[in-house]
């Protein structure tokens, strides 16, 4: 049953309490899909808007819905074999789900209308509510989990934040173990930056991983930044914030058409072990807006063992980076051709050669 009163990291095989010290490994790296499976909901109704998704120790995958405002489960075929949780405001139900994960033994999902994390049992029944605390440094957007012992809170810059970014909280809600990335060192108060830029963030072994505009930023899990990079131009070209300054700080032209329409700006972020962290970027379509699930460019980067972090490879991926399978590895989802279903990947690596440019491999 998960717990409020842990709140040192351990690993979950060894009992070792984690810090920041985890060997980076820097190498190049060439990445590539491999399909799981592909969701056959059979009787039930489909999934619509897959939001996150995990794998639990016995093999069971469970995706949020932001549709139905529901979990759906799925074996290692891809068959539906459950849902939990539904739409509405009672005990076990969503009124906006942004994330539903696996956590310790237990299942949880997140509604950010309410500000609550809903706690299942392993068949799916319901257990308790757990009250996310509202502070400056936690007004979360979104909760990730953090190695089966903590949640990483990331704020939206539309909710006043006025503080930090990202904080990490016990189980119970409670805020906060440690909070980073400063709004207003990194970003200053120009409403037009803030309304044009999005903060992701995730954390596992030992390091938090926070993409800001252009950037990524790295911290240990006491908050103090031990890394810092732009990301390569050939992942995102140019800035939000360069974008306004080249168009006088307005985010239209004089015809009235926007600057950021076809702007890439990154949009997922799934930390990895091994000081590695894999981010996927996304063209922005100004009519539109954006599907994540139609894919974009996926880039992992890591630390370097020398203060600094280095691009190891790019995929054009078929989907969303939603998430991570039992063995921490990145999982895809993106549309299935020819039906009315999700195909799942997952992103491996193998070892590839250093191009000597930005260290990326290909």
């Amino acid at each position: 049953m998960l717990s409020g009163c842990e709140t040192k990291v351990r690993d979950r095989d060894t009992g070792r309490v984690i810090g920041g010290s985890i060997a980076a490994s820097a190498a190049p790296v060439v990445l590539s899909e491999t399909l799981l499976f592909v969701t056959d909901d059979l009787s039930w109704p489909t999934l619509a808007v897959p939001n996150w998704i995990s794998e639990s120790e016995d093999g069971v995958f469970a995706i949020s819905d932001g549709s139905d405002q529901d979990i759906k489960l799925y074996d290692e075929n891809g068959q539906r074999v459950g849902t939990v949780g539904r739409v509405g405001q009672g005990p076990g139900e969503f009124d906006n789900l942004k994330m539903a994960t696996f956590f310790r033994d237990s299942l949880v999902g997140y509604d950010v209308g309410r500000d609550r994390l809903s706690v299942f049992d392993a068949a799916g029944g319901f257990e308790r509510a757990v009250t996310i605390a509202k502070a400056p440094e936690a007004s979360p957007w979104l909760l990730r989990p953090v190695d089966d012992s903590l949640f990483l809170a990331i704020a939206t810059l539309q909710s006043g934040v006025v503080r930090d970014l990202l904080a990490l909280l016990e189980p119970s809600g409670t805020c906060c173990i440690s909070a980073m990335l400063d709004r207003e060192e990194y970003l200053g108060r120009d409403p037009y930056l803030l309304q044009w830029t999005s903060i992701e963030g995730d954390a596992r072994s030992g390091y938090v991983y926070g993409a800001v505009d252009d950037s990524l930023f790295v911290f240990d899990y006491g908050g103090t930044r031990v890394a810092a990079e732009r990301f390569p131009n050939e992942w995102m070209p140019v800035s939000v914030k360069e974008t306004l300054r080249q168009n006088r700080g307005r985010p239209q032209r004089p015809d009235g058409s926007w600057i950021f329409h076809g702007h890439v700006r990154p949009l997922e972020l799934v930390a990895l072990d091994r000081g590695r962290v894999a981010i996927q970027f996304h063209s922005y379509d100004a009519n539109v807006g954006v599907d994540r699930v139609e894919g974009g460019t996926i880039g992992v980067m890591a630390l370097d063992g020398g203060g600094g972090i280095s691009a190891l490879g790019m995929l054009e991926a078929s989907g969303a980076l939603l998430g991570r399978d039992s063995r921490g590895r990145p999982l895809i989802v993106g549309y299935a051709e020819g039906a009315d279903s999700y195909a799942v990947y997952v992103l491996e690596f193998e070892a590839g050669p250093d191009t000597g440019v930005n260290g990326i491999g290909r």
